[in-house]
């Protein structure tokens, strides 16, 4: 029987995955205050908090799909994490630009 030794922990993958979860978490809470500023204030506050949201998920999901793309990569490491960490980022940056072409393509009509 060969002792075969358990991979290295990875931190980048944990970096990933955090920031991933916290980009989706962000997009939650934004659903949420948003409910509340449509009853009580005009569309400018709603516009301004939509698109300090965007950019803010945007980063967030940006380094959450580097740091998971570069622990992916490395050598004999645990990658569900990562993998998870870029799940994440990919779902929550699709969302971002969709909402982007919907509000480009609304502004159109």
């Amino acid at each position: 029987m060969t002792y075969t030794p358990e991979p290295a922990r990875n931190p980048l993958a944990l970096v990933s995955f955090v920031l991933g979860v916290v980009a989706v978490l962000l997009g939650w809470v934004f659903s949420l205050v948003q409910a509340v500023l449509i009853s009580s204030t005009g569309v400018a506050a709603i516009q301004l908090l939509a698109g300090a949201n965007s950019l803010i998920a945007a980063t967030l999901s940006v380094a959450a799909i580097a740091t998971g793309v570069v622990a992916l990569v490395g050598p004999r490491v645990r990658k569900p994490l990562a993998a998870a960490g870029v799940a994440l980022g990919g779902a929550v940056l699709f969302n971002v630009i969709a909402g982007a072409l919907t509000g480009l393509i609304y502004s159109l009509i």
